[in-house]
């Protein structure tokens, strides 16, 4: 399959996506009031507000806030129990009475199909190479090794030993054009993107 062909299949499974989020009611708007503005951030408006009951949203989530009839795309900056600060694209005056929030999680889809879409228009770039590779669509060359020296280091980071499957996924990072690092949060990603950076500039391993 094409590049443009396999993006269109996720578009659409995006799309259908979307589509039973909306159906199923999945919206989430919460009521929520006194808001202040707070500051100012990267040409961003903050306004900390107080929700009618605690929310359960990671930072940086885009939402949407409703004030009166107008809706403004926004960025949950930080949330702590029933406060909320918000990153708002204008400045809505020192304080917002009343409001709604829409955390809905169909926001994110939306974000993707949106990116998906600028690759196809050629608004975004992106490394069709690397995309076909991903979809077996291309082999997953193999990258030629350093000229003899020392094997690949791997050192402690704050303490911690790396065990046998991250040292083989530093290894296969090393030696091949794409490797995938999966793990739940606390698992070791970082230490071991950053023991792959570290051998890679170190043993002078091909760049691809």
């Amino acid at each position: 399959m094409s590049y443009e062909a396999i993006t269109q299949e996720m578009i659409q499974a995006l799309t259908d996506e979307i589509n039973a989020i909306k159906k199923g009611k999945g919206n989430r708007e919460v009521p929520v009031e006194n808001g202040i503005r707070s500051g100012c951030s990267v040409g961003r408006y903050l306004y900390t507000l107080t929700a009618a009951f605690e929310l359960t949203v990671p930072d940086d989530t885009p939402a949407q806030l409703r004030v009166a009839d107008t809706t403004y795309d926004v960025t949950v900056v930080t949330v702590e129990g029933f406060e909320v600060t918000l990153a708002v694209p204008e400045d809505l005056g020192t304080r917002v009475p009343f409001g709604s929030l829409n955390t809905s999680p169909y926001w994110l889809l939306d974000l993707l199909r949106t990116r998906l879409a600028e690759t196809l228009s050629g608004k975004l770039r992106t490394n069709k190479g690397m995309a076909l590779r991903l979809f077996n669509q291309l082999p997953n060359e193999s990258i030629p090794p350093p000229p003899p020296g020392p094997p690949p280091e791997f050192a402690q980071i704050d303490g911690l030993s790396s065990d046998p499957e991250k040292r083989s996924a530093v290894v296969k990072a090393l030696l091949q054009a794409i490797t995938f690092v999966w793990g739940p949060p606390g698992t070791g990603k970082t230490t071991t993107m950053w023991r792959t950076n570290l051998n890679h500039f170190s043993h002078q391993y091909c760049c691809t």
